[in-house]
């Protein structure tokens, strides 16, 4: 494609983007928010802790080690980790522009901890959701028994 065909797409996207921020603030700002929340009540939660054990493993680590665990340690912590890890070691001379570029390649994937934490989180929420519209009905129904129960003592 052309270089100067390729700007102008880019362009016309970033101004259709910036005209419907500008003819809809309100919503723009609450899914703004609403992504703020998501990130600060999942996100962040799942991701940090592997994060931090992650980068604080390997500080530890030889360089020989180092190259060793960056792919295992990038499947655990998943893809801001393995970036954060690549660019970490490739600054301190332990992997070639080459070994940086497949490991993050390779290394990028979602981490357990989100997935469990967000995707879970969200059917957790689904299945309580789910169990509260059971007993609802349940109730409804007993409720709905005892009424016509009463109903028909009283008719006789």
């Amino acid at each position: 494609m052309n270089p100067l065909l390729k700007r102008g797409v880019w362009l016309a996207a970033a101004s259709a983007l910036l005209a419907g921020v500008l003819v809809r603030p309100g919503a723009a700002a609450q899914g703004f928010a609403q992504g703020l929340r998501l990130c600060a009540g999942s996100v962040l939660p799942a991701l940090f802790p592997c994060f931090a054990a992650c980068s604080l493993i390997l500080g530890q680590l030889t360089p020989r080690q180092c190259r060793a665990a960056l792919l295992p340690l990038s499947w655990l912590g998943g893809y801001a980790v393995c970036a954060r890890l690549t660019a970490q070691a490739y600054r301190r001379a332990e992997l070639d522009t080459r070994q940086a570029g497949l490991t993050l390649c390779l290394g990028c994937c979602a981490a357990p901890g989100f997935v469990v934490g967000c995707v879970g989180g969200l059917l957790l929420a689904f299945l309580l959701l789910i169990s509260g519209t059971v007993t609802t009905q349940t109730a409804m129904e007993q409720l709905s028994q005892t009424a016509s129960s009463s109903m028909r003592r009283a008719s006789f």
